[in-house]
């Protein structure tokens, strides 16, 4: 199976897409594809650092000209590519270059906080218009690294004055992708307190009220290939690696499911809402919120879903629903067993709005 991957850096500061601008401390990006890569797929000759799908191809390209290129791999059909990799975004607010904080702020629409946190854009509607149309077709795209980056002390911090909310990357608002954001690893799953999050992964919602980040995967100290030489590895933090985390196991419940099902991979949507569903609780507060969002990817929950689907108790469905159509689906869940039930669909696109604070 294959995975596309459209890359420049690791968002530990961040790279300007309307500007074409790569900042990272001064100096331009360009081989931090390396580790993402190396997560998405390594084959492995270092055991540790092999990556989520070892045995899938990958495909890179420059970041510069990112959705007419995936509109040329995406299809309405399950010819289409199925899973594609974002480890970028658009500066906003506070990044550092040349070792003095930078604002990429609009003083023009807010003099104190860069209005592009959470927007709704016209990329990300791009974004949505094209899942939309390839409804097989799978975005994953980084948060963002803001939390915590508090500038120079002329304007107030990144994500709400440093409360560490609404901040967003303008590309990972879309309705139809999955944003992940980064936690420390978890080594033993023993509930929610296990799930701790980053320093720097950046927190919802979006401006118009929704739940991002959609999902959390491990984005700290992550050992991956080094771009420094061949053969060479190191480790890496950002949400830019928790992303191609994800990525790369989705591909792998794409494959599990295909396997099962004559060949044919679930939609985007039923991929998406099975993340959801089979995600590991996480963090103090119950439910989906606006920090680890829907909360942990749990990528073996998820297959087992996949393979214990009967119909019966444990139900996988895909279906079309219509403006007058009436939908019955009958199940019998166990005696005294919680019953969880999640409806996850393709949107089509919304309206960008005008330049505004929030």
């Amino acid at each position: 199976m294959t995975i596309g991957m459209w890359d420049d850096g690791l968002l530990q500061s961040h790279q300007e897409l309307a500007g074409r601008i790569v900042a990272n401390e001064g100096t331009v990006v360009k081989d931090h594809a390396t580790p993402v890569a190396g997560t998405l797929g390594e084959q492995g000759i270092s055991a540790a650092a092999k990556g989520m799908a070892p045995k899938a191809k990958i495909f890179a390209h420059y970041f510069d000209n990112d959705l007419a290129e995936m509109a040329g791999v995406a299809s309405s059909d399950q010819s289409s590519l199925l899973i594609s990799n974002h480890s970028y975004g658009q500066a906003t607010g506070w990044y550092r270059a040349g070792g003095q904080w930078q604002w990429a702020g609009h003083p023009d629409v807010s003099q104190e906080e860069d209005y592009f946190f959470g927007f709704y854009g016209n990329d990300a509607k791009l974004a949505d218009q094209l899942a939309f149309l390839a409804p097989y077709y799978t975005i994953v795209w980084a948060a963002g690294n803001d939390r915590g980056e508090s500038g120079d002390g002329s304007r107030p911090a990144d994500c709400n004055k440093g409360t560490g909310y609404d901040c967003i990357i303008p590309d990972a608002t879309g309705k139809n992708i999955i944003t992940v954001g980064a936690v420390n690893a978890v080594a033993a799953y023993n509930g929610a307190s296990s799930v701790v999050m980053s320093s720097f992964s950046s927190w919802g919602p979006t401006d118009d009220g929704r739940i991002k980040p959609d999902l959390v995967a491990n984005g700290v100290d992550v050992f991956s290939l080094s771009a420094a030489d061949n053969n060479t590895y190191t480790t890496f933090s950002g949400t830019s690696m928790a992303a191609p985390n994800v990525a790369g196991s989705l591909l792998l419940l794409q494959e599990l499911y295909g396997k099962l099902n004559s060949g044919g991979p679930m939609r985007a949507a039923t991929l998406k809402g099975l993340a959801v569903h089979t995600a590991l609780e996480s963090g103090s507060a119950p439910g989906p919120d606006y920090q680890f969002g829907w909360a942990l990817l749990d990528v073996e929950a998820a297959a087992q879903l996949i393979i214990k689907s009967n119909g019966v108790d444990k139900v996988l469905l895909e279906s079309n629903l219509t403006t007058v159509g009436v939908h019955e689906y009958p199940f019998k869940p166990r005696v005294n067993e919680k019953v969880i039930v999640t409806l996850s669909w393709t949107d089509p696109p919304g309206t960008s709005p005008q330049p505004q604070l929030d």
